[in-house]
C-alpha cells in the first residue's frame, strides 16, 4: 500500500504537474546521477549484496524516459565543450554515471540508454575485469556478510587484498555482480555518447592508501582502460565518494597529475558547469526511487537548499 507521500507525488505525475513544472525549471548546475548495477525485471530474484545500490531495470527506463523528455541528458565531451566555452550546455542538464563496471550495466542499462538516445559515463575497476573476478566488497561480502564490510574498508589496502585473495568466494551467489569483460567494455567505448572512466584499479579507498600506492592504482587501472577502448581515459570517479573521508586533497593532485580533466564524488548536490571539474557532486541514485520520486527531486528536493558547488 502506498504511503500518503508516494500517493501524493503520483498524483501529481499522473496530472502533468511535475511535467509542467519540469518544463519551466532551470537547473542550478548539471545534475549528475551515479548509478551502480541493474537488477533484471520478471526473473527469479537474484541475491544482490548491497542491493538498495542496484536499481531495478523499469527504475531505470522509467527514470530515462522522464529525463529524455522533459530534461537535456548530456555527454561529458558536451560539458567538456562548456567549460572550454565552446558552447552553453542546455537548461535542465543531466548526466547519468553508473560505478563499478557490473556487467548488468552492459546488458540491461545499455539498451535502455539507447532507446532514449541518453549519453552516460561509465567508471570500471579494472582488477575484477581483468581477472575474471569480483570487487572486493562484493567478493567478501559473500563470505563475511554485508555489515563486515564498513569495517573492513579502514583497512590498508594491502592487507585488504590479502584478506581479498584468501578468501573462498561463494561463486555461486555472485552471478548477479560479474564485471564486464574487455569485450564488452570495448563495445561501449564504440558508441556514440558513451565514455569510459577510471574507478581505480581494486576499487582501494584511496584515502587508506600512501600517495605511491594511489598513484599506481589509478596509473594501472588508467593504461588498462586505455589499452581496451584504443582512448585516452580523462574522467575518473572516487571510490566511495566522500570528500576527506574516501578521499583526500593529495588524490586530486594525482589525478591532476595524470591528465584527467575530471572528477566524481558521491556528494550530493548540483555540479558547477565551470570552474574546477575534480570534485562534482552527484545524486546517488537507489533502488526505490520512482519516476514521480526522481520527478519531485527534480523540481523540488534537490533545488531547494540550492546545492551546487561553486
Amino acid at each position: 500500500m502506498l504511503s500518503t507521500k508516494r500517493f501524493i507525488k503520483l498524483f501529481l505525475l499522473k496530472s502533468g504537474y511535475y511535467y509542467r513544472i519540469l518544463k519551466q525549471a532551470e537547473f542550478p548546475g548539471v545534475a549528475v546521477l551515479c548509478y551502480h548495477g541493474v537488477k533484471q525485471a520478471g526473473k527469479k530474484k537474484a541475491r544482490f549484496f548491497f542491493s538498495a545500490l542496484h536499481v531495478k531495470e523499469e527504475e531505470l527506463d522509467a527514470h530515462c524516459r522522464l529525463i529524455s523528455e522533459f530534461c537535456n541528458p548530456i555527454s561529458l565531451d558536451d560539458w567538456r565543450d562548456a567549460v572550454n566555452k565552446k558552447k552553453k550546455l542546455p537548461s535542465r542538464p543531466v548526466l547519468f554515471t553508473f560505478d563499478d563496471g557490473y556487467r548488468n550495466v552492459f546488458t540491461l542499462a545499455k539498451p535502455i540508454l539507447m532507446k532514449y538516445h541518453i549519453p552516460a559515463v561509465f567508471f570500471v575497476s579494472t582488477y575484477p575485469v581483468k581477472n575474471n573476478s569480483y570487487l572486493w566488497f562484493d567478493a567478501l561480502a559473500s563470505v563475511l556478510g554485508e555489515k563486515k564490510i564498513t569495517e573492513l574498508k579502514d583497512m590498508k589496502p594491502a592487507s585488504l587484498m590479502e584478506l581479498y585473495h584468501k578468501s573462498p568466494f561463494k561463486t555461486e551467489l555472485l552471478d548477479s555482480h560479474a564485471c564486464m569483460t574487455p569485450g564488452q567494455i570495448k563495445e561501449l567505448s564504440s558508441i556514440q555518447g558513451f565514455e569510459l572512466g577510471c574507478h581505480t584499479s581494486r576499487h582501494i579507498i584511496l584515502s587508506k592508501a600512501s600517495r605511491e600506492e594511489q598513484a599506481e592504482e589509478i596509473k594501472e587501472a588508467k593504461l588498462m582502460l586505455e589499452e581496451w577502448v584504443q582512448k585516452k581515459v580523462r574522467a575518473f570517479a572516487y571510490p566511495n565518494g566522500r570528500p576527506q573521508l574516501d578521499y583526500t586533497e593529495e588524490s586530486v593532485s594525482i589525478l591532476k597529475e595524470q591528465d584527467f580533466d575530471f572528477g566524481f564524488t558521491t556528494k550530493s548536490g548540483f555540479a558547477g558547469i565551470y570552474g574546477d571539474t575534480m570534485e562534482e557532486p552527484r545524486f546517488i541514485m537507489l533502488e526505490g526511487v520512482s519516476e514521480a520520486e526522481l520527478a519531485h527531486r527534480l523540481c523540488f528536493s534537490w533545488q531547494m537548499g540550492k546545492n551546487i558547488k561553486k
